[in-house]
C-alpha cells in the first residue's frame, strides 16, 4: 500500500511541474490587435501626406525593453512578400496611436497594413484593404492652349493634346491619363494626346484611380 501511495504522489507532482511549465511559456506570447485605420483611402501629395491608425496589444508585461512596433505596408495587391515600413514606434502603453506618411510610389486599389513587434516577435492581423495613390502632379492643367472649341471636317480629325508648360503633368513621364467624351471614359485612351473624329465635350484627367481627378 505504501508503494502505491508514493507512486501516485510522484505522478501528481510531475503533472504540476508540467502545468507550471506550460503557464510560463504562455506568458511570453504577445497578441497585437488588428490595426484600425483613421482613413478609408489615401490620396497623398507634396502638400498632404499625414495619416494615422491605432492598435492594441496584450499583455503589456511581455514587452522587452528593446521592443519596437513596425507599421508595414503591403504592395498594391495586398502581398507582404516584401513589405514597406511606414514608421517604427516604441511604446509600452496600449492602445498605440501612430502617424505616418505614404511613399511616393504608392499606386493601387488593394493595399493592406499590419503591425509587427520585434521583442517578442509577433504580427497582427491585417487591416481592411484600401486604395492609395501619391499624386505627384496635383495642379490644374490645360489642353490645346485653353481653346474651348475645335472644328472637325467630315472624314477628318483634330488632335487634343495636354499643354506642355510649367504646370503640365507631362513633366512627370510616369503618369497615365483618362480621356472622357460627354462624361464617358474613352477606352484605351491613356496618353497625353487624343485624335478626335466625333463631336462632343472632351476632357482629360491624370489617372489616380478614384482618389484624385485633376480635370482639364
Amino acid at each position: 500500500m505504501r508503494i502505491s501511495f508514493l507512486s501516485k504522489a510522484k505522478t501528481l507532482l510531475f503533472s504540476c511541474v508540467l502545468l507550471l511549465g506550460a503557464n510560463i511559456i504562455s506568458s511570453q506570447n504577445l497578441a497585437i490587435g488588428t490595426p484600425v485605420l483613421n482613413f478609408t483611402k489615401a490620396c497623398a501629395s507634396s502638400t498632404f501626406n499625414t495619416y494615422s491608425l491605432s492598435f492594441t496589444f496584450f499583455p503589456t508585461s511581455t514587452l522587452q525593453p528593446s521592443n519596437q512596433f513596425i507599421i508595414e505596408l503591403s504592395n498594391a495587391v495586398g502581398s507582404f512578400a516584401s513589405p514597406t515600413p511606414l514608421t517604427t514606434i516604441s511604446s509600452n502603453v496600449s492602445p498605440v496611436n501612430a502617424s505616418f506618411s505614404f511613399p511616393t510610389n504608392v499606386s493601387g486599389e488593394n493595399y493592406i497594413i499590419r503591425v509587427r513587434s520585434t521583442a517578442p516577435v509577433a504580427i497582427s492581423a491585417q487591416s481592411v484593404g484600401f486604395a492609395a495613390y501619391y499624386a505627384i502632379h496635383n495642379t490644374p492643367f490645360s489642353i490645346n492652349n485653353n481653346v474651348g472649341t475645335a472644328l472637325v471636317c467630315d472624314g477628318g480629325f483634330t488632335l487634343l493634346s495636354i499643354d506642355n508648360n510649367a504646370s503640365s503633368p507631362t513633366n512627370f513621364p510616369g503618369l497615365i491619363y483618362k480621356w472622357f467624351r460627354d462624361f464617358a471614359v474613352i477606352p484605351g485612351a491613356t496618353g497625353p494626346t487624343l485624335n478626335v473624329t466625333d463631336a462632343g465635350d472632351y476632357y482629360v484627367i491624370a489617372d489616380y484611380g478614384e482618389q484624385l481627378n485633376m480635370k482639364a
